[in-house]
């Protein structure tokens, strides 16, 4: 009968256990596409798929209010014109408030957004860590941060300290290569209660819990973002609660 030396087998063994390993972590991933929660420090979280059971359409009947189609250029230019008449977006753009942040790493790209669909939100608030540029409103809060959760978490406390001044309602999370099409997004946000605990975006799955990726953006909506401030209200929470660079939209859905 012929055996194996000791050596190879050995590494026969490790490599049958590492593949084994590797195997059972992509299935946990698959199946972790159901409910997860988790406990940090003392905030419970528990996901489910969204379901879209609240649609543009129902909240629409419920307040009775009706849409018509017009032509684009008597609207503007012709009889129209002048007349009390409200397109949808500018309609959406009253009811439905969305404050979009976001977080800016070239100077001529936040330019480009203020000119451009930035107009398109309520309220639009440009944040960098290296940056400022009174001109264009780039806030930098002159913190050392310890990591890009830290920084998130900083800039999220800035605007719940101002939550007199500034909506909200809803807030979308952004890099600034990102364009938001706020048109769009409203019709979503619409028919949901932002009192209520909301986060909404580009959902994955990373070590078996799910998040929103900050690539696609985020949505919180109040109730979200209060019941986040209950937690993380400290200078010291925020610097502590995260150390690893490019995981905040990790660390913000986990």
């Amino acid at each position: 009968m012929n055996l194996l030396p000791r050596k190879p087998r050995i590494i026969f063994l490790f490599g049958f256990l590492f593949g084994f390993l590797i195997v059972c972590f992509i299935e946990h991933s698959k199946n972790g596409t159901g409910t997860s929660t988790q406990t940090d420090k003392g905030l419970k979280t528990t996901w489910y798929p969204v379901q879209d059971s609240a649609t543009f359409e129902k909240w629409q009947e419920n307040l009775n209010i009706h849409f018509s189609t017009v032509d684009a250029d008597s609207h503007i230019y012709g009889s129209l014109s002048g007349k009390n008449v409200i397109s949808e977006d500018e309609w959406l753009l009253q009811k439905v408030s969305v404050t979009c942040v976001i977080f800016v790493e070239k100077l001529k790209l936040a330019e480009t957004i203020q000119d451009t669909w930035g107009r398109r939100c309520n309220t639009f608030i440009f944040f960098s860590q290296r940056l400022q540029d009174d001109k264009l409103g780039v806030i930098n809060l002159g913190i050392k941060y310890t990591s890009s959760w830290h920084f998130l978490c900083e800039s999220m406390n800035y605007l719940w300290n101002r939550r007199d001044e500034i909506s909200l309602n809803w807030t979308i999370f952004v890099l600034d290569n990102t364009y938001v099409i706020a048109e769009n997004l409203r019709y979503k946000l619409a028919p949901l209660d932002y009192k209520k605990p909301h986060y909404l975006g580009h959902a994955v799955i990373l070590w078996g819990l799910p998040y929103n990726v900050a690539q696609a953006g985020y949505v919180l909506s109040y109730g979200a973002f209060e019941k986040l401030m209950q937690v993380y209200d400290t200078h010291k929470k925020c610097a502590t609660s995260g150390k690893f660079w490019k995981k905040e939209d990790f660390y913000l859905g986990s």
